[in-house]
């Protein structure tokens, strides 16, 4: 495992067998659908506010992106696929001026 501190993020990178039972994590679909923490439903990405849930999304082939706030993180499942299905554009509609 590493680990990178941001502020007051930690942000690790874990093998799927070492991932806490406690990381939210959503079934990935290669769409454009962002979760707050406690919607189950299918997405490519989660949005979570400083002291809730840990969020966590798994790659192989597609790229991990994660910003960070002091209030809130989001991390994202990236695939050409979920960047066609408007994954990005969502961005904005989750993080805020506001929140930076």
């Amino acid at each position: 495992m590493s680990e990178t501190h941001i502020g007051n993020w930690e942000i690790a990178t874990v093998l799927d067998k070492q991932v806490p039972a406690d990381v939210w994590r959503v079934k990935q679909v290669h769409g454009g659908k962002i979760n707050e923490v406690g919607d189950s439903s299918d997405a490519d990405g989660l949005v979570t506010r400083a002291g809730e849930q840990t969020i966590g999304i798994a790659t192989a082939d597609c790229m991990p992106a994660v910003f960070v706030t002091p209030k809130k993180a989001l991390a994202l499942h990236i695939s050409r696929k979920s960047i066609i299905n408007g994954l990005l554009d969502a961005v904005p509609n989750h993080i805020k001026p506001a929140d930076i």
